[in-house]
This record gives C-alpha cells, structure tokens and sequence, in this order.
C-alpha cells in the first residue's frame, strides 16, 4: 500500500510542478545536444577509459579490502564500454551494454546485459560460467522483488524513448494536462507587487488536501478508460507494470489507496514573475503523507544580485531533515559556477560542493566542415572538517556538419584529494555509433532467475566475491616486478 501512495503523491506533484514552472528554451546548435539526440534516435556510443600507470589511489575512507580493489582497477587497466538502444525497424525497443576490463591484450572481466524486449539478460565471469536471464524489465538480475514493480523503469522508459514516441505520448497526455492546469487555475490567485520600481507578478497556488484527493481521483478514472492511452504506454511497460499501473481492473485499488491517504497540510506554491516573465522567485511544500518515511517536501528558489539561490529539504516522519542548498551564478564568461552544501540529518555529517562549468562555443572548421566544442567541469567536495577531493574532467566533442555525422568524444578525468601527491586519471576516447544488430535473448541458452531458490542466489552473491577476489589476486601478480635470476 505505502509503494501504491508514493507512486500517486509522486506522479501528482511531478505534473502539477512540470506544468507551473516556467519553461526555458534548449539550444539545438551544441554538440551534446547532437550527440544526445543521436542516442536517443538509435545510434550506438562506445566509450574507452585508458588509467594510467601511474596512478595511486588517494586516501577515501573505502574499507581496506574495497580501497586495494578500487587501486588495483584503475592503475594502468583500460575499461571499453560499447551501448545502444535500437529505435527503428524490427530491432526497435532492442537494448544491448558490453563491457570489458583489460590491461594490456588480456581481458580481466567483461559484462553483457541485452534485452529484446521480452526477456533479458545478463553475463560476466563475476556471475560464473553461466549465464541469467529473466523478464524484460522486472530486474531480477538486480535483486529487485516483491508484488509491486519499482515505477522507476517505466519512468526511465518513458523519459529516454525516441522523438517519434514522445510525439504521439505528448499528443494523448495533453487533455491530461489541461485537467491539471484547470485545478491549479482553480486555487490560483494573481496580484502584482512593485519593489524597487520594478513591477512583478505574482502567483500563489493552495491546493487542499481534499481538492489533492479529489483531483487524483478524476484523473486515475479518466486514465483507466483511456484506451489508446494505456496501448502506447504498454509499448514500455513490462508484463508486471502493465497488470498492475495499465490495468483498469486496478481503478478500485488506486481509489482506495488514494481515500487512505493522510495529507498533513496543502499543496503550496508561491512565484513571482518579472514583466519579461522571468522567474526569480519560487517556493513549493509537498505534503508526502509519509510516503518512502518523508513527511514534507520543500523547494525553494530565488534570484538575488544575479545569483540563483536553491533549497530542497526533505522532513522525515521521525524529525530528521535532509537538505540541499546551493547557489549557481551565470559569469560573464558564460562560465557557470555551483556552491553548496548538503546536510545528511545526522549531527556532524555534511559535504559542502563547488562545481565549475565550463561550455565553450561550437568552432567551425569550413575547410574540413567539422564542428569542434569544449567542456570542462572542476568538482570539489569537501566533507565536514576533512580534506577536499577533486574530480576533474575536460571533454572535446567534435562532428561533421550532417545531422549523420558522428559525434566523436575526446578527453580526460582525474581524481585526487587536496595535499596529497597521490591521484587517479584517466583519457578518454570515444564516438557515437551506427547502430549493430542486438540478437534475441534464447532462454535455453541461460538460467532463469525467477526458477532459483533463495539459497541458489545467496550462493551466487556469495560467489561474487570470490570471483572478484580471483581477479584482484591474479591482477596483482601480473603487477608484480620481474624477478632476475639468481647469477
């Protein structure tokens, strides 16, 4: 039941939000723009991580066993990832991810996980010998159980599908929208105020609990009898989501669900606009009804001398508070900066951020025809009364002038922590792709999950270790210096 309530508060807050906050235009002329569309539209990506051999793995506070692991992977090792999610033909919905772990020509560990769109599965040596395979989506491979589908999938689903299924989503959920957008016109109130002589509107939105109910109800009816809807939704869903988020036989669940619902407090939300339109003012409180153990749901943003200031708290139904509070400011130089700090709930236990990004402008090369742009991003965390790590990394997109082109990837990442010699760095290499054929998942080529016994996957966790383990051990021996024979 709490999964069933957290999936509706979730779903409610997230459209009402989408719909009240201001929209701002994304630039189509950069190549990650490009670079994103072309994934999203079916193309491949591979990806190489070259470590150096120099590296040395700062102090982290990993326990030792982790910290030997972690040094030992990124200290001269090369990691190839090679993915793609097909969106055209008959190998639409089709999603393959190979990775392999080298030093030198000798593979150290590999990983395939593909699916078709029915079955899915996974391979590495870390698993054994053999292979898993298990429903398409339902993530037994990673552990996931119980009646009720994790909505995440399906979220993740619907958010990376192609253009032209986005399209027809867009097109059914519109009435949808328009329902949503009706009830907070309904306990919406505008005014203007001027400050400094400078006119603003403002928009003050109190919805209650019981309007909230009311609502949710209304639009869980109308979803359940919305046929073509529900089709183009199953298209993503896997079996389990469909019995149970695409089933109108659910219609009475929901309602009762939605009847228990304990709602401390109304929805709120405060904005104040420019005359241009600009948001520099905004608050919004959730009541959560204790949905995932959080009580209240709060966001704050506003403008100030050309600072954007942000703050997320969650309240917990046992009084603890976790929060995010940041500022980001536009520079001059087109740069962006984020400073911060996150409050885990717990006396004593906080990191505080700064992120430098850096976005250059795309360069055209006539001669060649080529588009060149250069990112950098400078993250530094610093955990209370500890030293400051730093997580550098600077990337060069470049591609052809045709929309075909591929995007190629160029560029580095290091890690080190501050006053200390020791870091972790590596290049990177890589390229969008044409999209290769994924093969249908043969269930008789793999161990069905869903068939092993909780003792079998307590035996095969437990396995996991041992082979990771092997691994370090023979990593390390193939570290070791050569040893002169004895004159």
């Amino acid at each position: 039941m709490k999964k069933m309530l957290t999936i509706l508060l979730a779903l409610c807050m997230f459209t009402c939000s989408a719909l009240a906050t201001a929209t701002v235009d994304e630039r189509q002329d950069t190549l990650d723009w490009k670079l994103s569309k072309q994934l999203s539209n079916g193309s491949g990506l591979r990806l190489n991580f070259k470590f150096s051999p120099e590296n040395s793995l700062p102090e982290t506070g990993l326990e030792e066993q982790m910290a030997t692991l972690v040094s030992a992977l990124t200290k001269g090792t090369e990691l190839e990832i090679n993915y793609l999610k097909a969106a055209i033909g008959a190998q639409k919905g089709r999603e393959e991810f190979k990775l392999n772990l080298k030093q030198e020509s000798a593979v150290l560990t590999s990983l395939i996980y593909r699916t078709d769109g029915i079955l899915e599965m996974i391979k590495t040596p870390l698993l054994g010998k053999e292979g898993y395979v298990s429903a398409s989506g339902e993530a037994a491979l990673f552990g996931a159980s119980g009646d009720w589908p994790e909505i995440g999938r399906l979220i993740f689903s619907i958010y990376s599908a192609d253009n032209e299924w986005k399209t027809r989503l867009g097109q059914l959920a519109m009435p949808y929208q328009n329902d949503v957008a009706n009830l907070i016109q309904r306990h919406s109130k505008l005014s203007s105020e001027t400050e400094g002589g400078v006119t603003y509107t403002l928009t003050e939105i109190n919805i209650p609990a019981s309007a909230i109910k009311a609502g949710m109800k209304e639009l869980i009816t109308k979803f359940f009898a919305d046929e073509q809807l529900l089709t183009l939704l199953k298209e993503k869903a896997t079996i389990r989501e469909q019995h149970v988020y695409l089933n109108p036989e659910m219609l009475p669940a929901f309602e009762s669900a939605i009847d228990a619902l304990v709602l401390e407090g109304d929805v709120k939300v405060n904005r104040r606009f420019t005359s241009e339109g600009v948001l520099v003012y905004d608050k919004l409180e959730f009541p959560m009804g204790g949905a995932k153990d959080i009580s209240k749901f709060s966001y704050f943003f506003s403008v100030n001398e050309g600072k954007g200031n942000t703050a997320i708290d969650l309240l917990y139904v046992d009084g603890t508070n976790k929060s995010l509070k940041y500022s980001s400011e536009k520079l001059e130089s087109g740069d962006t900066s984020f400073v911060g700090e996150y409050l885990s709930g717990v006396e004593g236990e906080s990191i505080a951020f700064n992120l430098y990004i850096v976005d250059g402008e795309p360069e055209h090369d006539k001669t060649a025809d080529r588009y060149k742009q250069d990112y950098s991003a400078k993250l530094t965390l610093t955990p209370n009364g500890k030293e400051a790590h730093i997580i550098e990394c600077d990337l060069s997109l470049s591609s052809g002038s045709n929309p075909r082109s591929a995007t190629d990837i160029k560029g580095n990442i290091s890690w080190k922590k501050e006053g200390d010699d020791k870091a972790v760095s590596a290049e990177i290499e890589g390229a969008s792709t044409p999209p290769w054929s994924i093969p249908q998942v043969d269930e008789g080529d793999f161990i069905r999950i869903e068939h092993m016994s909780e003792e079998d996957i307590k035996k095969l966790i437990e396995g996991v270790q041992a082979n990771v383990m092997a691994m370090l051990a023979a990593l390390t021996i193939r570290n070791m210096p050569a040893q002169s024979p004895n004159p």
